[in-house]
């Protein structure tokens, strides 16, 4: 394979990165305290409800129900999944930190269950979303929002790898070119 003999030249620019790693079966001890209450059942406070509120958004609470839904029912993907989230967040705040003031970022469990959610893409790629309707609900975030996350100036590159009982993730902000 030939290399080009320029390369493009890329006016991006990297404003934060942040990465993150999960122990896999602590994740699993957690499934084990607080259960997944299945479709129907009363929400308690042993429920994984209760921790989810915590750091999902709503996005992703209800794609772990549809997993959790699933016939056989996978539970190392549910562990996965979670996993892929709490490091998502995780290493996303990393990132915001690196170039967001301290007085101006918002607390990290609005950050985790309103700004971003976590999905993927077409091909199965994973992605971190803005929510679209944050700024609504949350004005007093309008400078933080329009200064250091707009989706129009800004994009999130997420990579996410697992290996047996270890999953990490990586973000990396930069402006839209």
């Amino acid at each position: 394979m030939m290399l080009p003999k320029t390369l493009p030249i890329s006016n991006s620019k990297v404003y934060g990165i942040g990465t993150d790693i999960v122990h896999l079966p602590r994740i699993a001890r957690l499934l084990i305290r607080y259960p997944l209450e299945l479709p129907g059942e009363i929400r308690n406070k042993k429920s994984f409800h209760r921790i989810s509120n915590k750091f999902m958004h709503e996005q992703e609470y209800s794609y772990l129900q549809s997993l959790n839904q699933d016939t056989p029912r996978d539970v190392n993907r549910i562990i996965k999944y979670i996993a892929s989230v709490w490091a998502s967040k995780e290493c996303f705040y990393k990132s915001l930190s690196n170039y967001v003031p301290k007085t101006e970022l918002p607390p990290a469990q609005t950050i985790y269950t309103k700004l971003a959610y976590r999905t993927k893409d077409r091909d199965g790629k994973p992605l971190l979303q803005i929510d679209p309707s944050f700024i609504n609900g949350n004005m007093k975030y309008t400078n933080f929002f329009n200064n250091y996350i707009d989706p129009n100036l800004f994009q999130i590159l997420l990579s996410i790898s697992h290996d047996k009982d270890y999953l990490i993730a990586f973000t990396c902000i930069t402006n839209k070119v």
